[in-house]
């Protein structure tokens, strides 16, 4: 269609489910690297706190970002980057990535749970990776719950954040 997808990746290594196979990167589907853009990062699969990522796409596109970077940039922390150096030249990236997928599974577990016992009413599929749980409302506002939450200390990002037209409200 002529449109470059620019896929999210940042969760790729939270496969929480023994069994369960990771989907390859989008990317692997582009071969010659025109038509699709893969962002990286550690935050979500090891520790918010690693604000380190990464893009990959055509040397052309590289080129650009990193020029438009340069405008807007205070600097990469060296720090972070040298931590990420070492879990990606060491075991570190494994123990610390099955650490956190059970931190992960721990705390969907709890969720599902909860969800289920005060909320029966909500529809949704326990998911196998990630850090979301996508639930169907039962009919209420989903901007509203959010607000509700917000109040109480709880941050539910409602469904129209996710959509381009205000989808995903229920």
């Amino acid at each position: 269609a002529g449109t470059v997808l620019v896929a999210d990746e940042t969760m790729s290594e939270l496969c929480l489910d023994p069994g369960i196979e990771r989907p390859r990167p989008v990317c692997a589907f582009d071969p010659a690297g025109s038509a699709v853009i893969t962002v990286g990062s550690v935050s979500k699969s090891f520790w918010a706190g690693l604000r380190i990522g990464w893009v990959r796409a055509a040397p052309d596109v590289i080129r650009s970002l990193v020029a438009a970077r340069a405008y807007a940039d205070l600097g990469t922390p060296v720090l972070e980057q040298l931590a990420v150096t070492w879990l990606l030249t060491t075991e570190g990236w494994d123990e610390s990535a099955d650490l956190r997928r059970a931190q992960a599974r721990e705390n969907r577990d709890a969720l599902v749970a909860a969800v289920r016992r005060h909320l029966p009413d909500w529809e949704f599929a326990v998911p196998h990776g990630g850090l979301t749980l996508w639930t169907r409302t039962g009919g209420l506002s989903g901007s509203r719950i959010a607000e509700a939450g917000e109040r109480l200390g709880v941050r539910v990002p409602s469904g129209p954040r996710f959509s381009v037209d205000g989808a995903f409200e229920g």
